[in-house]
């Protein structure tokens, strides 16, 4: 991959980037152990943009118009029960509690259903804990309009809370709450861990 002229050619043709991304993907899954077991229980991939992960979910389809047989057709066959199969796999998506990324959220969404990726839920990542009563909320409004330190996070929390009702309100899918945690390294991970536990993640 290293090679000037390789990336070129992977750059000159649709799907021939992915399909290096499938094949590896792929390689990793089908490995074994010397007593025939899978090398690895569990394959997790970080996926890019929407819009790459809709050309990887999607090349099965695509390149099997251009080439129905040959050995990338055996390869896309035998890998598709990895992205189709919904006892073998499923796609969790990442979402912020902003407008655009839970728009964005629900579009790869549809993008996955129609490729007929099966989708485990979706994460709401950093949501912002409301320190304030409802009362209290009510009172700072009246300062609401005045350049103190921390009123962007202020309206920022009934914001969040919209868009996840929004989010909520047009998927039926499994949505598991992430807080925003003031925490960083190992405690990060611990604390993430903590709240997807129980939360029932």
């Amino acid at each position: 991959m290293r090679s000037g002229a390789l990336r070129r050619l992977l750059d000159s043709a649709p799907s021939f980037r992915e399909m290096g991304v499938f094949y590896h993907m792929f390689w990793l899954l089908e490995e074994l152990h010397e007593d025939g077991k899978p090398l690895y229980e569990l394959v997790i991939i970080d996926m890019p943009a929407s819009g790459h992960t809709l050309g990887l979910t999607g090349l099965r389809d695509r390149l099997k118009q251009l080439m129905p047989t040959g050995p990338i057709a055996r390869v896309l066959d035998d890998g598709e029960p990895y992205f189709h199969d919904e006892t073998k796999t499923g796609a969790y998506i990442v979402t912020l509690p902003e407008t655009l990324p839970v728009t964005e959220c629900l579009e790869l969404a549809e993008g996955l259903r129609e490729s007929r990726t099966p989708i485990g839920g979706v994460f709401v990542n950093r949501l912002i804990d409301d320190p304030f009563t409802t009362d209290e909320r009510a009172a700072l409004e009246a300062h609401a309009d005045k350049s103190l330190y921390g009123m962007d996070r202020f309206h920022q929390v009934p914001r969040a809370a919209q868009a996840v009702e929004h989010l909520r309100s047009e998927t039926d899918l499994p949505i598991e709450i992430v807080p925003e945690l003031a925490l960083s390294g190992r405690a990060l991970l611990e604390g993430l861990a903590d709240s997807l536990i129980e939360g029932g993640a």
